[in-house]
């Protein structure tokens, strides 16, 4: 009787072994693992500054017109029931628009010429001698003719040729008392000359130069 040989393992160890450092080599060479539990930037990275106005409006230097109207300091438009700034007139005054004649101190009246001009001989007031005032402020005066020319200041005559109002036909108008003197845009008041010829070159306002008004109804 002879006992039995055990088997033997070496191989099986030896097998063993190399498995485990295969293993070990490949846990070596293997990339790192990455965490996602940490998605943040790192301490030196930041994101970009957002381009856009911070929430409630837009910064102070962006000018825009608000809703509803204009900012204050670009003026904006005229509160309802004003007036423009060229061509209108003061709050609370209205345009006064009503016909009248002029009368010179001596008597007679200005008469609107059909060949354009203006004089100052006429003792009765007619139809060439009535003409529309209309005040649109301090210096917005104009005197439309009965022929439908407005009186106009050009160099030192005073025609009435233009059926537009514009610069050379406004007339600054200075009361006193109850008279009244007509100062046209180049600085010269209204005069009666030689012959009764009306023209724009005093440059005060003395006796001949100071009218009545007289209302047509």
């Amino acid at each position: 009787f002879k006992p039995k040989k055990k088997p033997t393992t070496m191989g099986h160890d030896k097998d063993k072994k190399k498995d485990k450092k295969d293993k070990k080599d490949k846990h070596k060479h293997s990339p790192p693992r990455h965490h996602h539990h940490n998605c943040g930037p790192g301490p030196q990275q930041s994101y970009p500054q957002q381009n856009y106005p911070p929430q409630g409006g837009y910064p102070p230097q962006q000018s825009y017109p608000q809703q509803g109207g204009y900012p204050p300091q670009q003026g904006g438009y005229p509160q309802q029931g004003g007036y423009p700034q060229q061509g209108g007139y003061p709050p609370g005054q209205k345009t006064n628009k009503r016909k009248v004649a002029i009368r010179t101190q001596a008597g007679t009246y200005f008469t609107a010429q059909p060949e354009g001009y203006v004089t100052a001989n006429a003792e009765k007031r007619q139809e060439w001698e009535i003409f529309t005032l209309t005040e649109d402020g301090p210096s917005r005066s104009t005197l439309l003719s009965f022929h439908g020319n407005y009186l106009t200041v050009d160099d030192q005559k005073l025609n009435q040729n233009t059926q537009q109002a514009k610069e050379w036909e406004y007339f600054t108008i200075i009361r006193s008392g109850n008279k009244v003197s007509f100062k046209g845009h180049n600085g010269n008041y209204v005069t009666v000359g030689k012959g009764g010829r009306v023209t724009a070159e005093a440059n005060s306002a003395g006796a001949n130069e100071q009218f009545n008004l007289e209302e047509v109804r």
